[in-house]
C-alpha cells in the first residue's frame, strides 16, 4: 500500500513542481482566465444582477409613467420588478457577504431526464456538506507546513529501503517500475507470460458486462427469472421482517415500526417514544466530538451549529405536525406514504403479499426501462473497447502486440523519477524521495493556505472546500 500511495504522490509532486498552473477554484466562465485581481465571488456577482433587475424595473416603472394613457399596469409591473431588484441586490450582498460559494444554488448538480433534484434533498446535501466543511475545518485547524510535511514523511518514511531490492542503497528506475506497477501487472497477466496483451486487459470487464446484460430483455425491461426471483425476495421481507402481527395484511405504521422502531429505541434517551431535535443535535455532536479528539482537534461552534443544521433539516422534512418530536410512525409516513400508496392498488390502506412484491417489481422494472440501463451498459462496453485499444496501442512502443512491463513504466513513471532524483545519478535516495514530498506538501498546503501565513485556519479550509464544490457544480 505504501507502493501505490507513494506513486500517487511522486505524480502530484511531478505536476506541482513542473509549473503546471495553480487551479482557480472561483466561478470563472469556461475557457476565460480571470486574474487575482479580476475575480470577483458568486455573491457579488448575484449582488451585480440584483443591481441590474433593479434597473431594469427602473426602466419599466418610467416606461409605465410614460405610458399613462394605455393604463398604470406597466409602472406596477416596473414597480414590482425594482421591488425584485432590490431583493436580489440584498440577497448578493449577504453572499458577498458570507465570501462562500453557494454549491447547491444555481444549476442542480443533479439532472435526471431534464429535471433537477427535488429541493427537500438539495437542502439536505447542502447540509450535510456544511457539516463535512466544518469538520474538516475543525481537523485542520491550526496546523502548520511543516506539520503537513511531517505527515507526509511519516508514511513516506523508509520508503526507499523497502524499494531497495538490490541493496545498492539507492532506488532505481526499475525497482520503483517492478514494486509500484508490478504487482498490478501481474494481476492483468492472466497467464503469467510476462506480458499483457490487449485482450488480458478487455476480456475480464467485458466478460462482467456480459454477465449483467443477460437480466435484461429485448426491450429494456429484466428478464421474467430475475423478476420472479425479486419477487419471492419481497415475498420473505413482506412475511418476515415487516408483518409484525404476522396476519397476512402490511399497514404503513408496521413498516415505520419495522424499519426503524429498534433505531428510535436506541436514540430515544429519555424513553418518552419520540425523538426530540436536541436527542438528535447532542447524539450527532457528540459523535462528531469523538471523531475529532481522535485526530487531536477541538470542535468548534461552527461544527456545532452544522450539526444542527443537519438535524433541523431533517426534521423540517420528517416533522409533519411540526411539533418538535418525531415518532417512528411520523418518520415512515414522511418517507414511505407515497410509495405505500402507489402499491396499494385498492386502496384500502392495507398491502398484501402480492400487492407488496408485484408492485416493487413493478416499478423497478419500469425504472430498469426509463433509465435504460441496458443500453448504458451496451454503450460502456463500446467505449471500453475502444479506450483500451487506443491506450494499449500508445504503450506498445515496438507494436508486437503485446506489452512488457518496461513499456508501461517508461510513459507512466519516468517523469516522476526524473523529476526526484535531483543528482540525477539514476537512483533515488530517501533523501530525494523526503526532498521531493516536501516539496509537494508545500505546493499542496499554499493551495489552502490562502493567507500565506503557513497555518491553515478554519475559514481557509472552509473556503477551500466550498471553492473546490463550486467548481465540480459548475463541470457537472
Amino acid at each position: 500500500m505504501k507502493r501505490f500511495f507513494l506513486c500517487g504522490l511522486m505524480a502530484i509532486a511531478c505536476l506541482a513542481l513542473s509549473g503546471c498552473p495553480v487551479i482557480n477554484f472561483g466561478n470563472n466562465n469556461e475557457g476565460e482566465q480571470v486574474t487575482e485581481g479580476e475575480q470577483v465571488t458568486e455573491g457579488e456577482q448575484q449582488a451585480v444582477e440584483g443591481e441590474q433587475v433593479a434597473g431594469e424595473g427602473e426602466d419599466h416603472a418610467a416606461e409605465g409613467e410614460d405610458h399613462a394613457a394605455e393604463g398604470e399596469d406597466h409602472a406596477g409591473e416596473g414597480e414590482d420588478h425594482a421591488a425584485e431588484g432590490e431583493d436580489h441586490v440584498a440577497e448578493g450582498e449577504d453572499h458577498a457577504a458570507e465570501g462562500e460559494i453557494q454549491w447547491f444554488e444555481g444549476e442542480p448538480i443533479f439532472d435526471f431526464e431534464g429535471e433537477p433534484v427535488p429541493d427537500n434533498v438539495r437542502g439536505l446535501l447542502r447540509s450535510v456538506w456544511d457539516l463535512v466543511v466544518a469538520v474538516a475545518g475543525d481537523a485542520g485547524h491550526g496546523h502548520t507546513l511543516s506539520e503537513f510535511q511531517d505527515f507526509l514523511a511519516s508514511i513516506t518514511g523508509g520508503i526507499a529501503a523497502d524499494l531497495d531490492t538490490d541493496g545498492s542503497g539507492g532506488v532505481s528506475f526499475e525497482e520503483l517500475n517492478r514494486q509500484t506497477i508490478g504487482p498490478v501487472f501481474e494481476m492483468v497477466d492472466q497467464n503469467a507470460d510476462g506480458f499483457i496483451t490487449l485482450d488480458e486487459i478487455q476480456d475480464p470487464v467485458i466478460e462482467v458486462v456480459n454477465q449483467a446484460l443477460l437480466a435484461f430483455d429485448e426491450t429494456g425491461g429484466l428478464e421474467p427469472a430475475i423478476q420472479d426471483s425479486m419477487r419471492q425476495a419481497f415475498a420473505d421481507v413482506f412475511n418476515f421482517n415487516l408483518d409484525l402481527d404476522e396476519n397476512g395484511l402490511l399497514t404503513l405504521d408496521e413498516v415505520s415500526q419495522a424499519v426503524f422502531g429498534e433505531l428510535f429505541l436506541g436514540l430515544d434517551q429519555d424513553d418518552d417514544g419520540v425523538l426530540s431535535n436536541t436527542e438528535v443535535e447532542n447524539l450527532l455532536t457528540e459523535a462528531i466530538g469523538t471523531l475529532l479528539e481522535s485526530i487531536n482537534s477541538q470542535m468548534s461552534d461552527y461544527t456545532v451549529e452544522a450539526a444542527q443544521g443537519v438535524v433541523d433539516e431533517l426534521y423540517r422534512q420528517l416533522d409533519l405536525d411540526g411539533d418538535g418530536l418525531l415518532s417512528a410512525e411520523e418518520a415512515g409516513e414522511a418517507i414511505f406514504s407515497s410509495t405505500f400508496d402507489a402499491l396499494d392498488a385498492d386502496g384500502d390502506g392495507q398491502l398484501t403479499e402480492s400487492e407488496f412484491a408485484d408492485g416493487l417489481v413493478s416499478i423497478i422494472n419500469e425504472i430498469v426501462v426509463e433509465l435504460n440501463i441496458r443500453m448504458l451498459l451496451e454503450n460502456f462496453k463500446d467505449f471500453w473497447l475502444q479506450a483500451t485499444e487506443s491506450i494499449f496501442n500508445q504503450l506498445d512502443t515496438d507494436g508486437d502486440g503485446k506489452l512488457a512491463l518496461e513499456e508501461i513504466g517508461e510513459p507512466v513513471l519516468r517523469g516522476l523519477f526524473d523529476a526526484a532524483d535531483a543528482d540525477g545519478n539514476g537512483e533515488l535516495t530517501q533523501a530525494e524521495i523526503d526532498s521531493l514530498m516536501q516539496n509537494a506538501a508545500e505546493q499542496l498546503f499554499s493551495l489552502v493556505d490562502a493567507d500565506g501565513d503557513h497555518v491553515l485556519e478554519r475559514e481557509e479550509i472552509r473556503d477551500f472546500m466550498y471553492g473546490l464544490s463550486g467548481a465540480i457544480a459548475k463541470k457537472k
